[in-house]
């Protein structure tokens, strides 16, 4: 009698462990979002996807394409568009430098939620620089709308992040991709 129990609850182990794999192949994930969010924006073809980071909540990129000056096409396109960029300034800036040590600029994306661009460059020969981007997704923007965008950012992103460990939702962000693409 003993045996079966066992067996009965290794079915049930296998069985769970099989739903949970089934429920999270059609998950969404980082890359996909990032991905849909670079094809919606027409800059899908300016970077290359490089490795994501160990907390899966960040990916690393490399430029594509580079402009007649050197430059990085997604920062040409980003400083371009101020309606659908905005550059990092002002008292935020302390606060990014401090999370993304070595940043030498840091966009957002006006629309919600946000895709965090920060820009890291290095000098590699003369007057010739190596970017690389580091790309995330914030729920909450802030300084584009305002204190109260920038406190939710704060309250309900960042602390969360530092103090408990917490994520992003993917699932939640590509909830919001998907009200964005229908609007």
């Amino acid at each position: 009698m003993q045996i079966k129990d066992y067996r009965t609850g290794i079915s049930a182990i296998l069985l769970l462990t099989m739903m949970s794999v089934i429920a999270q192949a059609g998950a969404p994930t980082l890359e996909s979002n990032i991905d849909l969010f670079l094809n919606e924006a027409g800059l899908r073809n300016t970077v290359k996807l490089e490795s994501i980071t160990k907390d899966r909540n960040s990916i690393y990129a490399t430029p594509n394409k580079l402009d007649e000056n050197g430059t990085p096409m997604l920062l040409s396109k980003m400083k371009a568009c101020p309606d659908d960029w905005q550059e990092t300034k002002g008292l935020l800036t302390g606060g990014d430098r401090l999370c993304h040590r070595g940043r030498w600029k840091s966009f957002h994306s006006t629309n919600r939620p946000s895709l965090h661009v920060v820009v890291f460059r290095e000098r590699a020969k003369e007057g010739q620089y190596r970017y690389f981007f580091h790309l995330h997704f914030d729920r909450y923007v802030p300084s584009v709308f305002g204190f109260r965008e920038t406190f939710k950012h704060l309250a309900l992103e960042v602390i969360p992040h530092i103090l408990f460990g917490k994520k992003t939702s993917q699932r939640m962000i590509k909830q919001a991709l998907d009200i964005q693409r229908s609007e």
